[in-house]
C-alpha cells in the first residue's frame, strides 16, 4: 500500500513548483537539486552539472501501408520514409540507439560545407541528417568528415560509421560518390550507411 503521507509531500512539492504530479517530475527534480547543492558547497567545480530527459515516441520511419488501390501514392510516399515531423534531433537519437550507443555520449556538432554533421561519442559515429546533398557537396563532405575524424582521433579510426539521410542526395550518383570518397579516405564501406 502506498505511504500517504509521503504521496502529499509529493503532491505538495510538484504543485508549489506548478508542474504535474508525475513520478517523472519528482524524478528530474533530485538532480537539479543536486547540482545546486554541488554548485554551494563547491562554486570552483566547473563541470558540466547537467542532465538530459528522455521521451519514447513512436518510430521515425513512416510505416508500410498500401494495397492495390494505394500502391502509387505508397511507393511516391516511401521515397522520403521519415515522418515529416521529425527533427534532425529525432534522427540523431534514435541512429544512437539503434547503434548501440549509449544516450550520455558526446555530441557534438560542425558545419561542413553548409551542412550539420555531429559526431557521437569522439568520432565513433558521425551522422548527417540534412535534407539536400548535392552532387556538388560531396567530396566537401567526405573531406571534411575524414579532417574531423582524424582530428578526434578515436581509439579504432577504422571502425568509425558515418550515416545520412538517404532521401537527402539529390542522386543515386552523389550518393555513390560520397561512399566511395569515405571509403578512399579510409572509413569502411560497410561502415557507411542511410537512414
Amino acid at each position: 500500500m502506498p505511504d500517504e503521507p509521503a504521496q502529499k509531500v509529493a503532491e505538495k512539492y510538484c504543485r508549489e513548483r506548478k508542474c504535474p504530479s508525475l513520478l517523472s517530475e519528482l524524478t528530474k527534480e533530485r538532480p537539479r537539486l543536486a547540482a545546486t547543492s554541488i554548485r554551494v558547497e563547491s562554486p570552483a567545480i566547473g563541470i558540466d552539472l547537467g542532465f538530459r530527459v528522455y521521451k519514447l515516441d513512436a518510430s521515425n520511419v513512416r510505416p508500410w501501408e498500401t494495397s492495390k488501390e494505394t500502391l502509387v501514392e505508397s511507393l511516391a510516399a516511401a521515397v522520403d520514409h521519415v515522418k515529416p515531423d521529425r527533427s534532425e534531433d529525432d534522427l540523431l537519437y534514435d541512429m544512437i540507439l539503434k547503434h548501440g550507443l549509449e544516450l550520455c555520449s558526446a555530441v557534438d556538432e560542425k558545419q561542413i560545407g553548409g551542412h550539420k554533421v555531429r559526431s557521437v561519442g569522439g568520432g565513433a559515429v558521425f551522422a548527417c541528417f540534412g535534407s539536400r546533398i548535392t552532387a556538388s557537396d560531396v567530396e566537401q563532405l567526405a573531406d571534411g568528415i575524414a579532417k574531423w575524424r582524424d582530428e578526434l582521433d578515436p581509439a579504432n579510426p577504422e571502425l568509425s560509421r558515418v550515416v545520412f539521410r538517404d532521401s537527402a542526395f539529390e542522386t543515386d550518383v552523389a550518393k555513390t560518390n560520397l561512399a566511395l570518397i569515405l571509403k578512399e579516405r579510409g572509413f569502411d564501406e560497410k561502415l557507411v550507411v542511410s537512414l
